[in-house]
């Protein structure tokens, strides 16, 4: 398989979190760091695309449900609508020409 090389450049503090967060989750490199975070990343656009909210529930009774927003999350669900709408313009379509058939 080949392989692609990824360089970025964050803040001196970004990168104390990071290393913070491998270290509490005993994760042992960066590129694992990021291919875990990619993979939450990948699940949260995925739950979007189906109509999902994206929140954390806690089992303390009574603890309200905190929903997770994010900007990107409006454009995931604009492009959602857009693809329902085609969907149903396609699908009407068909059945017109059905009809007219």
């Amino acid at each position: 398989m080949a392989h692609s090389k990824l360089q970025i450049e964050i803040s001196q503090g970004m990168m104390r979190e990071l290393d913070r967060l491998q270290d509490l989750c005993d994760i042992r490199t960066k590129r694992d760091l990021v291919n875990n975070a990619l993979t939450l990343f990948q699940w949260v656009v995925e739950e979007l695309q189906q109509g999902r909210t994206i929140a954390s529930l806690s089992e303390a009774k009574g603890d309200p449900m905190k929903e997770l927003l994010m900007p990107f999350f409006a454009e995931v669900a604009a492009k959602r609508q857009d693809s329902l709408l085609l969907s149903e313009l396609e699908e009407a379509s068909i059945q017109r020409d059905r009809l007219v058939g």
